[in-house]
């Protein structure tokens, strides 16, 4: 499911058996969450569990599009800025 917030795209699944369409939409990949990684942020006072953007650049190189590889860019700039 992908949430709009303020414009901003959230996608939300499953993370026990999280599975995506490969870019040529020929095969399933399973792509599950390690829960080691998690990072807790507060949002609007709720607490929610998060992959680590290590991961979330993983998840988003299995997939297509042009936001993708801009997303998986901004992550790379954060993880410069965060270290």
């Amino acid at each position: 499911m992908t949430l709009d917030y303020q414009g901003q795209e959230i996608d939300i699944g499953g993370a026990y058996e999280t599975k995506v369409n490969n870019k040529n939409r020929t095969d399933w990949i399973s792509i599950p969450v390690d829960f080691s990684k998690i990072k807790k942020i507060e949002v609007e006072g709720i607490v929610m569990d998060v992959i680590s953007p290590e991961e979330l650049i993983e998840y988003k190189q299995h997939l297509d599009g042009k936001h993708q590889l801009e997303d998986i860019e901004a992550i790379k700039i954060y993880l410069k800025h965060e270290k």
